[in-house]
């Protein structure tokens, strides 16, 4: 009985430290590929002065890199003002 109790703890044991290593591991990846808040204008007005390196659309999220290496996130209007 004894042997069984010892097991139990130990594998007890093991998926804390397992989730508290999961748990560290995706709050600091996170910091690796955090984008700016950009107005949509500011975007427009960005491209627009070929301050723009790349972009990616996908439905109404913009995303991209400035020519400073700056990544951005932007959200397109459901009516497009410029």
């Amino acid at each position: 009985m004894k042997s069984n109790d010892t097991i139990k703890n130990i594998l007890i044991w093991v998926v804390i430290l397992g989730v508290v290593i999961l748990l560290f591991s995706n709050l600091t990846d996170n910091k690796d590929d955090q984008s700016q808040k950009m107005d949509y204008s500011t975007f427009v007005q960005s491209a627009n002065a070929g301050a723009v390196k790349s972009v990616n659309i996908d439905g109404r999220m913009i995303t991209g890199v400035t020519n400073d290496g700056a990544k951005f996130v932007t959200y397109m209007p459901w009516i497009d003002p410029f």
